[in-house]
């Protein structure tokens, strides 16, 4: 048999871990993914295809082993030196203007505000923005039921068009709807702002 058919075989023999990644990778693709909801599944693939391959023991395969994982090691520190480094110089660049918010404060802050307002552990809540970052949820333990990714959007839109879009999240069960920085040309009639935060 050819050796190609060979490493085919070698790779389908471990099915058990290739069939769940493929499937999960595949339902992930019919909707928005993000980075982090990948990552586990990615790993589980490349585990199922790599399973395979084995080397000799050999002074050969141990230095090529080494080499790999030097180069791998090497590659995942320079990629966080430099993402930490990055968000560093823009915090200092932030501070510097008077920008900076301390953000998890601010999300402690949204929270205790909900509850002040009577919003339950468990409620509904509708969002406009993108509320994939936003911790406050999970910190008041609120469901977000419905969400307007696009802000600015909505911000430039007629009355009209801004009740039925509040109509549309009240059909959805939501008790409220929160935002964030809103543009200073807004009309905030009906909005509240809560505690300190934007």
């Amino acid at each position: 048999m050819h050796p190609r058919w060979l490493c085919v075989n070698d790779i389908l023999a471990h099915w058990n871990l290739l069939i769940p990644a493929v499937a999960a990778l595949g339902l992930l693709s019919l909707v928005h993914v993000e980075p982090p909801h990948t990552g586990s599944f990615m790993v589980l693939f490349w585990m199922g295809v790599f399973s395979s391959v084995s080397l000799p023991d050999l002074p050969e395969s141990r230095r090529l082993l080494a080499s790999v994982t030097i180069a791998i090691v090497t590659v995942l520190v320079i990629t966080a030196s430099f993402t930490t480094a990055l968000s560093g110089v823009s915090t200092a660049n932030e501070m510097i203007k008077g920008r900076y918010n301390l953000w998890p404060y601010e999300h402690w802050q949204v929270a205790d505000g909900l509850k002040r307002i009577g919003v339950q552990p468990g409620d509904k809540v509708a969002f406009i923005g993108n509320a994939f970052k936003n911790s406050w949820a999970r910190l008041a333990r609120v469901r977000i039921v419905a969400e307007l990714p696009r802000k600015d959007d909505y911000w430039a839109s007629d009355s009209l068009v801004k009740s039925q879009v509040i109509q549309t999240f009240a059909r959805t069960g939501a008790k409220v709807i929160i935002t964030a920085r809103i543009p200073n040309s807004a009309s905030i009639d009906g909005w509240q702002e809560i505690k300190n935060t934007s």
